[in-house]
């Protein structure tokens, strides 16, 4: 027995439950935006017009966008539809017999290193450029998540333990940061940080003082790296995060560390870059392998 029609109602609903458990506000936020998403290219308005061939129709209609984010969408709508159901707003959630749509796995973007020397020098001539050099910074220093990096506070920031208290998807952690990270931020806090009211405590904000949000800060990073002609496949932040991670690989980080670093629950995630640098090992046996060369 259904409790309610207004999909939106039940959405709403949806939201406010999310928020009292203390989901972070980024991931709030992914689910208002594909849902949103849904409701406008479908224009349905009463809950129980949703079926499993709507929620297919819909996905198929988005066969241009990657696997990946096929993935997103469907396991965003999977989720607000298991609490539908969980919760009575519908007897049987539409994507029950829908099989799931799995995340490739494809090779992970990395950026070169004068490819980030280029993407420091478009934020360096930004409208924000102690911000926006200081967030990128940040992000290739500490692997963070924008979500995560938009949402520190100024009391996050242990100065003298060059180090920050991050609260992930799984939990807080502490994440180390090197001195390049420490004088960019503390250019950008004390020379162009400037908030609209004393109780906006999150490090970075926008032009007019607000905080910048998840985003946002996504917007302002991937449009730092087009603007730098970077030719990767994702230019998103997240980029920033998966060059930190192979680099600390590449340079004999353990997998059990960097996962701690990343905030990953399982190794799964984490097992891909190691993946990768073995690749970077098989390259260099190839090259300079002493049985080849000199026998």
């Amino acid at each position: 027995m259904e409790r309610a029609t207004s999909i939106r109602e039940a959405f709403a609903d949806f939201l406010d439950d999310k928020e009292y458990q203390g989901v972070r506000p980024w991931t709030i936020d992914f689910y208002r935006r594909n849902f949103e998403h849904f409701l406008k290219d479908t224009g349905v308005e009463v809950i129980g017009d949703v079926s499993e061939s709507v929620i297919r129709s819909w996905l198929l209609a988005h066969r241009h966008v990657s696997e990946a984010t096929l993935a997103t969408y469907d396991r965003s709508l999977r989720v607000t539809f298991n609490w539908f159901e969980k919760r009575g707003y519908v007897a049987v959630s539409p994507m029950a017999n829908l099989p799931k749509r799995k995340t490739p796995r494809t090779v992970v973007d990395t950026f070169s290193r004068s490819e980030l020397q280029e993407i420091m020098k478009i934020a360096r001539g930004g409208r924000n450029p102690r911000r926006d050099v200081a967030l990128v910074t940040l992000l290739l220093d500490t692997g963070v998540r924008i979500g995560e990096a938009t949402t520190l506070k100024l009391d996050d920031v242990n100065w003298k333990e060059s180090s920050l208290q991050v609260s992930g998807k799984t939990g807080p952690r502490v994440v180390p940061f090197g001195r390049r990270t420490k004088a960019t931020l503390k250019a950008y806090i004390d020379r162009e940080r400037k908030a609209a009211t004393p109780h906006i405590r999150q490090v970075f904000l926008t032009r007019s003082g607000c905080t910048l949000t998840p985003h946002g800060g996504t917007q302002q990073v991937s449009a730092i790296v087009r603007q730098a002609g970077i030719k990767v496949r994702k230019k998103g932040p997240h980029t920033f995060r998966h060059t930190f991670a192979v680099e600390f690989i590449r340079a004999g980080g353990d997998a059990f560390s960097l996962q701690r670093l990343l905030g990953h629950s399982t190794l799964d995630m984490t097992r891909r870059y190691v993946h990768l640098a073995d690749s970077d090992l098989r390259e260099a046996h190839r090259k300079f392998a002493p049985a080849d060369a000199w026998l």
